[in-house]
C-alpha cells in the first residue's frame, strides 16, 4: 500500500486544490521565487495543469503538461522545458526566478538537475494571488495525477544546490 500523502486529482470537473490570499507576502507581482513539488502523472494524453497563480488570463506563473512534456508559462506564453514525464512515476519538479539588477530569469529543476533555462527576468505580473492546482484558472485542463510537498518560496530563488539538497533529502519517500 502507498503512504505518500499526495493530493489525487482524478480528471473530474472541481477536482482541484485554491488556495486564496492576500497581501505583499503572497503576491507574484514582483520578487523572486520558487515553486517546489513532487507529481506523478497518472495520464500522459492531453493538456494537465499542474499549478496556475492566474486569476484570469494575464501574466501570472503557472506549469503544465502537453502530452508527456513539461511546459513553463505565464510571462508572454508557453515555453517547452524539454522535458517529458514518465507516467506512474514521481518527478521533483522546481521553477524559480529571480528579480532584480543581477537576475538570472526563470529556471526550471527536475529531479535537482537543471533542465531548461529563459534568462529574460518577467516582469508585470498583476494581481497573481489565486493558487490552484490541477487546474487552470479557466477550470479546464483537469489534472491526472498526484502533487505532494507542495512548497511555495516567496522572495527567494533557491540555488542549484539546494534545488539538489531538497530532492536528495525526498528521494527516498519517493522511490526515485
Amino acid at each position: 500500500s502507498e503512504s505518500f500523502n499526495t493530493i489525487a486529482f482524478k480528471g473530474a470537473d472541481s477536482d482541484y486544490a485554491t488556495v486564496t490570499a492576500s497581501g505583499a507576502n503572497w503576491e507574484f507581482e514582483s520578487g523572486s521565487f520558487s515553486i517546489d513539488f513532487w507529481y506523478r502523472p497518472r495520464s500522459l494524453s492531453g493538456n494537465y495543469e499542474l499549478f496556475d497563480f492566474r486569476p484570469s488570463n494575464i501574466d501570472c506563473p503557472f506549469m503544465y503538461t502537453a502530452d508527456a512534456r513539461l511546459f513553463t508559462a505565464g510571462y508572454g506564453g508557453a515555453r517547452d522545458t524539454g522535458h517529458d514525464l514518465t507516467v506512474n512515476t514521481f518527478t521533483n519538479i522546481v521553477q524559480t526566478q529571480e528579480d532584480g539588477a543581477a537576475a538570472n530569469g526563470s529556471k526550471v529543476y527536475v529531479d535537482g538537475s537543471l533542465v531548461y533555462t529563459d534568462p529574460n527576468v518577467q516582469t508585470g505580473r498583476i494581481n497573481c494571488t489565486n493558487l490552484r492546482l490541477g487546474v487552470s484558472f479557466g477550470g479546464t485542463n483537469d489534472l491526472k495525477g498526484d502533487i505532494s510537498t507542495f512548497r511555495v518560496y516567496k522572495g527567494k530563488e533557491l540555488s542549484g544546490k539546494e534545488v539538489l539538497q531538497n530532492f536528495n533529502a525526498q528521494r527516498g519517500r519517493f522511490g526515485v
